[in-house]
């Protein structure tokens, strides 16, 4: 290689060394740079807090009027599908869209405040500082954990805001599960309703076909009334009485021993309700704690990287003016080598 054209290794760090100066010099302005960052910054915490899986004893209040029974016609909610819930709201768009409406502001927003460029901006700023991760399975472990982070500039609004968000988890979780309950509900309380009127239309049609029959026989006692040997059990009057009651019966409305179950399954469903504060969906792991000591900056990382940028930009200098005195041919007899 034509040594005229090219520098050597050797030469180009012997130009550095001599310009140690100005790394030197660089490397320190670096560090005053990430000093003033981190004396002048606005100091970001980070609060978190671990939310798990309900229990088959938290979910009990979900269970009334259900059964594991062969005949029950609502099997229980288990574990699992309240953990699928509630991950599914944790996870979503829509638990972090009312949080933010209802609690992250100083006020609550309405659809067209939340809809302006502004308050989209903030939204996303909103976002980057909220983080949900879902933590690994141990062994033993039947349902992942959740780890819930929010960062800010206030620490004991950071617990606030988080507890805060944490009720509206709570909240949507419930009202999902509700809505499902009610769905369910009104599905059975209808096939109820259509089996009661089937029984109780049988049952009427009885009553009348025995209020027919009583009616031809009370006719044909009627024709050998002055019959001695007619039972007076069974004489006109007592089937008259019969035939009377079956009458109001019919009225009244058939009550049988079926349509009776049905009518009582049926009242017992309409005013069943789930009570949300006697109802765990998830559970907090431990309680959320102010924090003390910020997250950003962070004082050594800003320092290594407030040196590590001002070498860097050091060197720079130097290849720039290595360059410049090539450009001038003040620097060729420096690197000329002997023939």
């Amino acid at each position: 290689m034509n040594s005229q054209n090219k520098f050597s290794t050797l030469s180009l760090l012997y130009f550095v060394w001599q310009n140690k100066r100005v790394i030197t010099l660089s490397t320190l302005f670096g560090l005053v740079v990430g000093y003033g960052y981190i004396h002048y910054s606005t100091p970001i915490y980070e609060t978190s807090v671990v939310v798990t899986a309900a229990t088959e004893g938290d979910i009990a209040p979900l269970n009334l009027g259900r059964s594991w029974a062969r005949l029950s016609p609502l099997k229980p909610f288990t574990a699992k599908d309240v953990y699928l819930t509630f991950s599914t709201i944790l996870l979503s768009d829509a638990a972090k869209e009312a949080f933010f409406k209802q609690f992250y502001l100083s006020h609550p927003l309405t659809k067209e405040e939340f809809n302006t460029p502004e308050t989209i901006a903030l939204y996303r700023q909103f976002l980057r500082n909220f983080m949900i991760v879902e933590g690994k399975k141990s062994f033993s472990d039947r349902f992942a954990k959740f780890t819930i982070a929010l960062r800010g500039e206030n620490p004991q609004e950071l617990v606030t805001k988080l507890q805060n968000f944490l009720t509206v988890l709570n909240q949507q979780t419930f009202e999902n599960l509700s809505e499902i309950i009610n769905k369910q509900k009104a599905v059975l309380i209808s096939t109820l309703e259509h089996q009661l009127t089937a029984e109780q239309a049988t049952a009427q049609q009885k009553i009348r076909d025995q209020i027919q029959s009583l009616e031809h026989q009370l006719r044909d006692l009627q024709a050998y009334e002055d019959d001695p040997f007619t039972p007076q059990q069974d004489g006109p009057a007592w089937i008259e009485v019969k035939i009377d009651n079956l009458r109001a019966q019919l009225k009244h409305g058939a009550n049988t021993p079926k349509i009776r179950e049905l009518q009582g399954q049926v009242r017992y469903y309409q005013n069943l309700t789930i009570d949300a504060q006697k109802t765990i969906v998830f559970h907090i792991d431990g309680a959320i704690k102010t924090p003390v000591v910020p997250v950003l900056p962070q004082p050594r990382l800003t320092l290594m990287v407030g040196a590590t940028s001002g070498f860097l930009l050091g060197i720079l200098l130097v290849l720039f003016q290595l360059a410049w005195r090539k450009e001038r041919s003040l620097i060729k007899p420096l690197f000329e080598q002997p023939a």
